[in-house]
């Protein structure tokens, strides 16, 4: 995969985890995010690595496929998510801000690193959503995404990126 930057990236892996908190539901992932395009495949893995759930999708739909076998369409990754996993995620505008950019142009800016306004976005608000990029590996690229509204709370840990 080749490109300048991760925001400039068409087609990336990450691989880490996930924590979160909704609605005093707590729990905690591993996952293996491979975007192409519109295009994602995502892999949710339980404790000791055992597979969960894949989600895929595209610009027109998404799909989910449990462990257990259960398998279902819908139009959009968020919607699948909640239906199935019971997690209220933004899944479609975290393929951006995992990468530490707001969804498309619909943006209000916070809040950019200290150093120059070149330096990448430390903080947004979009869809309702805080998003902050805690940590920054040595590309530059988001390790660490604390993404937040009320009732809501998830950690993503991102250990690798391949772009």
């Amino acid at each position: 995969m080749d490109a300048s930057s991760l925001a400039d990236a068409v087609a990336w892996t990450a691989q880490g985890k996930m924590a979160y908190d909704l609605n005093g539901e707590r729990g905690n992932f591993s996952f293996n995010w491979i975007q192409a395009g519109e295009t994602f495949n995502i892999y949710l893995y339980g404790p000791l690595g055992i597979s969960v759930a894949t989600v895929t999708g595209d610009g027109t739909g998404a799909r989910i496929e449990t462990v257990d076998g259960q398998a279902r369409n819908a139009n959009s990754a968020d919607q699948l998510v909640q239906e199935t996993l019971g997690l209220t995620m933004p899944v479609s505008a975290m393929i951006h801000w995992i990468r530490g950019i707001p969804q498309q142009s619909r943006q209000r800016l916070l809040k950019r690193s200290v150093k120059t306004t070149r330096e990448p976005v430390s903080e947004f608000t979009q869809m309702g959503w805080h998003v902050a990029i805690l940590r920054r590996d040595e590309r530059t690229n988001p390790s660490r995404i604390r993404i937040t509204r009320a009732g809501a709370r998830l950690l993503v840990v991102v250990k690798a990126w391949d772009y």
